[in-house]
């Protein structure tokens, strides 16, 4: 599969793991981006030349740059189930307690109880279940806004 093809189904983002298993080479894709035709825009992401910005597209990029051990959370989360709730300018992602993440416009949170149950996938992402979401919201959000959410 070429690289651009997992990217279309990917908010135009590509990582230079799928990269490379598609055979492209660390030179290629300097030279891919130094051309115009790839943008670092997340260590070891990039996004492909004409996708165009989106607030998904963002999320998406952090958690492929933090990995499987790590899911977005609260708010963020919460948007991409679908509610409509504030956005505090920064996307939150939540981790096992040992895993911290340190990224510009992140906030992470980490979690001694984080179970399998409490992760979903939504387009490809992996996030905190409805449930798990709502739970972590409350900590945070008025009684008014979190009955929205749970409505």
């Amino acid at each position: 599969m070429r690289p651009e093809d997992w990217a279309e189904r990917h908010d135009g983002l590509l990582t230079n793991e799928v990269a490379s298993e598609a055979g492209v080479t660390r030179g290629q894709m300097a030279r891919r981006r130094e051309a115009g035709r790839y943008r670092a825009l997340r260590r070891e992401v990039v996004v492909v030349a004409g996708a165009p910005p989106t607030w998904k597209q963002q999320v998406r990029a952090v958690a492929l740059t933090c990995g499987p051990m790590v899911a977005i959370a609260h708010a963020t989360a919460a948007r991409l189930l679908g509610a409509d709730v504030a956005d505090d300018g920064s996307i939150h992602v939540i981790g096992p307690i040992s895993r911290m993440v340190r990224l510009d416009g992140v906030t992470c949170h980490r979690s001694t109880t984080l179970e399998p149950d409490d992760l979903v996938q939504r387009d490809g992402i992996q996030l905190t279940s409805p449930l798990k979401t709502i739970v972590d919201c409350s900590g945070f959000m008025t009684i008014d806004a979190l009955g929205k959410l749970i409505d």
